[in-house]
């Protein structure tokens, strides 16, 4: 049995890992025959995206099919919308300036100190050019060679960085050691295959490439942060 505490009152039911996301508590929330309160399957679904593991996939496929429509239409929605915001998250220490911040725009982290990776690198390069549309330039605290070198020391607590929400696993997401706040303006993080000019990929490296490409639609539905490109996309 999990036991979930909330940041909701008697009238709202509210997401407590976004709090932007509320519903009607008479929506959310049931009462057993015995008289115990309980949450109802979508919101149940909605903590479980985070995670998305063997069983949690069997509790999706098994739930979804008995739920109202409206109920799976609220689900689908909120997991679209909060995938979309957190494409790039502000992970800072519960001290920081802007911990209590709901969301943030690039703008607000004009002169605050950033664990960054070297320039030029992929992640790096994204970063500066929002911060660029934005009218600003990051400031490192300190670079360093590695993304999960750079996320591992920020939700233990040794500086804010910027990751992507992809990046951060689902047994951290509750962590009171961080924060994490969503970026608004931050765009979108590219991961694509790169191939030779000339010639043909092998057969298995083209099969390889379509099996990546199925995971990830397959999942997308679910996982924060992956929003795979169209077919029409890839050519």
């Amino acid at each position: 049995m999990d036991i979930f505490l909330e940041p909701s009152d008697e009238n709202f039911w509210v997401y407590r890992r976004d709090v932007s996301v509320k519903r009607l508590r008479a929506e959310m929330v049931s009462t057993s025959s015995g008289g115990v309160p309980h949450l109802n399957p979508e919101g149940v679904l909605l903590f479980k995206a985070g995670a998305m593991r063997e069983k949690d996939e069997a509790d999706f496929a098994a739930c979804l099919p008995l739920m109202q429509e409206k109920d799976r239409i609220w689900l689908k929605q909120v997991l679209e919308r909060t995938r979309v915001e957190r494409d790039h998250i502000y992970v800072v220490p519960p001290d920081h300036d802007l911990a209590s911040r709901t969301t943030v725009r690039m703008r607000d982290l004009e002169g605050h100190p950033l664990l960054l990776g070297p320039q030029g690198t992929a992640f790096r390069s994204d970063l500066d050019r929002a911060a660029d549309r934005a009218g600003i330039v990051l400031t490192p605290k300190i670079e360093l060679d590695g993304l999960r070198l750079i996320a591992s020391l920020a939700f233990e607590g040794f500086g804010a960085a910027v990751v992507p929400s992809a990046a951060i696993p689902f047994w951290l997401v509750d962590s009171d050691a961080f924060r994490m706040v969503p970026i608004e303006d931050a765009g979108t993080r590219e991961v694509s295959v790169a191939r030779r000019r000339r010639g043909l990929p092998s057969a298995p490296a083209r099969a390889l490439q379509q099996a990546m490409v199925d995971v990830l639609r397959a999942q997308s539905s679910v996982l924060r942060g992956v929003h795979p490109s169209s077919a029409e996309e890839q050519r």
